[in-house]
């Protein structure tokens, strides 16, 4: 993972000409959470492309312009939004959290 937020699962750099994605993460994730980062990701890259700044003026704004065009495009980020919450507030591993979410029902 990258060093930047607590939930790198996957980074876009290099003015939106390179994608990277924690291979070990993606390896245990069910196809909706995959689905989802990977469309935020994309969301990113079509910010640059389309000249945003990136998306805002923070990096908050950023992050919610992405997720915006990324519901915009029909991905649910629910099961992402609980596993976030899984491992930080349960303290619970990529793995655990994935189990945990699947058995609640969210994929």
């Amino acid at each position: 993972m990258w060093g930047d937020t607590a939930f790198s699962f996957a980074q876009v750099g290099s003015n939106g000409m390179v994608l990277r994605f924690s291979a070990d993460d993606f390896m245990v994730f069910p196809n909706k959470i995959a689905q989802w980062i990977i469309a935020h990701e994309l969301a990113h890259v079509f910010q640059k492309a389309t000249g945003r700044l990136p998306g805002g003026q923070s990096e908050g704004e950023n992050e919610d312009d992405a997720n915006r065009i990324a519901h915009g495009w029909g991905f649910d980020n629910t099961a992402v939004l609980m596993l976030k919450l899984l491992i930080q507030e349960r303290q619970l591993s990529v793995e655990k959290a994935v189990r945990k979410i699947v058995k609640m029902g969210f994929v």
